[in-house]
């Protein structure tokens, strides 16, 4: 195999496994965006259900319903991974007792 042969060799050999490695991407991104989007319509149904529940059930206006639930996803997320495991496990723990 002379030079030539072998840097045609090693170039094509490249650019088979980025082929490969773009189309390994691309399915990765198909199949979170499916995810993705099963999480937003199950996401969307409880805030839904939320709205519901105050409008309809406690006769708050959903106008100001929105003001009261807008970015409240956020404001009670001060645990970390570690500590809501540790409460996780305390909880399970109580439940079975």
């Amino acid at each position: 195999m002379n030079k030539q042969n072998n840097q045609q060799y090693w170039k094509r050999r490249f650019i088979q496994s980025k082929i490969i490695g773009l189309q390994s991407c691309q399915d990765y991104e198909f199949a979170l965006s499916r995810r993705l989007n099963k999480l937003l319509y199950i996401y969307d149904r409880e805030l839904s259900k939320w709205y519901k529940r105050y409008t309809t059930d406690l006769g708050i206006p959903k106008e100001q319903v929105a003001k009261m639930l807008d970015g409240i996803e956020f404001k009670h997320w001060d645990l970390t991974l570690d500590e809501f495991r540790k409460k996780r496990r305390l909880a399970v723990a109580m439940r079975n007792y």
